[in-house]
């Protein structure tokens, strides 16, 4: 997650039952460990990205929390964020089920996040980080 947040810093997480797009949540990975990742997309949602920018349900969001690093990396020839849609990732309808969430790095191209190992069921959800809203 950097550079919001660094390897080896400390946070609060505080337990929550209800989670908002671009809330740092920390949740059990699968492999027994636990990461704090960026909620993109929600139960019922259709994400892609083309070009650099998300669309939810095919409107565009803004990602303000990573505009220096997706900038930095149109001015070398990159897309920070490779393009794709949720049917890349064999998810039935393109759309994310209920009691799941899509989650994503802000080192997107460095992450390894639901691109990679698919959505984060709920019940695995910690938490909230604090102070991330």
């Amino acid at each position: 997650m950097s550079p919001t947040v660094r390897n080896g810093e400390y946070v609060l997480v505080k337990k929550t039952k209800e989670v908002r797009r671009f809330d740092l949540v920390a949740f059990n990975n699968g492999s027994g460990k636990r990461q704090i990742l960026r909620i993109i997309g929600l139960p019922g949602e259709s994400i892609a990205f083309k070009e650099d920018e998300l669309f939810v349900n095919g409107q565009p969001m803004d990602e303000k929390f990573i505009v220096d690093e997706v900038n930095e990396s149109q001015r070398n020839g990159k897309n920070y964020t490779e393009d794709f849609t949720l049917g890349s990732f064999l998810i039935e309808k393109g759309t994310i089920p209920a009691g799941y969430y899509f989650v994503l790095g802000d080192n997107r191209p460095y992450a390894t996040d639901s691109r990679h190992y698919g959505l984060v069921s709920k019940e695995k959800v910690i938490g909230f980080v604090y102070n991330s809203r």
